[in-house]
C-alpha cells in the first residue's frame, strides 16, 4: 500500500506532510494504527538506506497503537454449539473442517491455509507446518483423532476431483466455480461470518480458535515447552498468560483435593459419633 501510496514520488520528495496524509487516508479505510505504523516503519528503513530518514525522523509521529487481546477461549458450550451449526450447511463445510483441524493442532489462519498434501501424513497422524509468519512456527504437530477425521475428509473431496498432488493444497482456491489447487484458498470470510452469527458468536475470529486449544492445554497442566512445542512461538505476554491459566487449573485440582479430604474426614467422623 505505501508504494501503492506514493507512486512516483521521487524518495526525496517524501515529506513529513506526505507521509501524514498516507496515515490519515489509511485511517479513512479503516485500517488498524499498528498496521499503519509497520508500513511507515518499512518506508523509513528505505528512506535510511538512501540516507534521507533522519532528516524528517524528528517530525515523523507514530500513531498510537491499543494493547491487542490474546483472543477469546470458546467454552465447551460454546464449541458444541459452533461445530453442531457449521456442520448443518454443505456449503460451510471447507471452513467448518478447516476450524476443526485448527482448534485440535493450534494452527494459524495462515498456516491452515497453506497445507499442502506433502504436509499431512494421515498414517503417522502428524502435520508438518512449513509455511508460518515466523521461522519458529516451523514444526511437527500430532493429529488427534477429530483433526485427523477432518483431514480425512478433505481428502476424499481432493481425491474426487483428481487435486490429491503432494503440491496442491489442502484449501485450495475457488473462483466463479473453478478450483485451483495450485493456489491456496484466499479467505473464507462470507461462510465464516455466516456459521459464526447462526452460532451466536459474532465476533469470533478464526484465530480465536488457536486460541481455544494453548488454552485448553494449559487447563490440563502441560508444559509451557510443550505447549510451545505443539503451537509454535509464543510471546513472553502470551507465555504468562497461558502459565497464568494453567495455574488457575491446578489451583482448582488442589482445592478440590482438599474438599474430598474435609468430606472423607467428616465421614469418618461421623461414623466415631455413631459407634
Amino acid at each position: 500500500m505505501v508504494k501503492k501510496f506514493f507512486g512516483d514520488f521521487r524518495l526525496s520528495a517524501i515529506t513529513p506532510a506526505a507521509i501524514q496524509r498516507y496515515q490519515q487516508e489509511r485511517k479513512k479505510c479503516g485500517i488498524a494504527n499498528r498496521t499503519i505504523n509497520m508500513d511507515v516503519g518499512a518506508l523509513s528503513r528505505t528512506l535510511k538506506h538512501y540516507g534521507l530518514w533522519r532528516a524528517i525522523e524528528e517530525r515523523i509521529k507514530q500513531l498510537p497503537e491499543t494493547p491487542s487481546s490474546i483472543g477469546h477461549a470458546l467454552t465447551y458450550e460454546e464449541q458444541y454449539r459452533l461445530w453442531e451449526i457449521a456442520s448443518s450447511n454443505p456449503d460451510w463445510e471447507p471452513v467448518y473442517l478447516a476450524a476443526i483441524v485448527a482448534a485440535n493442532t493450534s494452527l494459524r489462519p495462515v498456516e491452515v491455509k497453506h497445507l499442502q498434501w506433502k504436509n499431512v501424513d494421515l498414517m503417522d497422524c502428524v502435520i508438518r507446518v512449513t509455511r508460518s509468519k515466523l521461522q519458529s512456527g516451523h514444526r511437527v504437530i500430532p493429529v488427534n483423532a477429530t483433526a485427523r477425521k477432518a483431514l480425512a475428509a478433505m481428502r476424499s473431496h481432493a481425491e474426487c476431483w483428481d487435486l490429491l498432488q503432494a503440491e496442491h493444497f489442502v484449501w485450495y482456491a475457488r473462483q466463479w466455480g473453478r478450483l485451483d489447487p495450485t493456489r491456496p484458498v484466499k479467505e473464507w470470510d462470507t461462510a465464516w461470518r455466516n456459521l459464526r452469527a447462526k452460532a451466536g458468536l459474532p465476533k469470533l475470529r478464526f484465530h480465536d480458535l488457536r486460541h481455544t486449544i494453548i488454552t485448553e492445554l494449559a487447563e490440563a497442566g502441560v508444559p509451557d515447552h510443550v505447549m510451545e512445542s505443539i503451537s509454535g512461538h509464543l510471546s513472553r505476554r502470551m507465555l504468562e498468560h497461558y502459565s497464568h491459566v494453567g495455574v488457575e487449573a491446578k489451583r482448582e485440582a488442589v482445592d478440590a483435593l482438599d474438599a474430598r479430604r474435609e468430606a472423607k474426614f467428616e465421614e469418618i467422623a461421623n461414623k466415631s459419633r455413631t459407634q
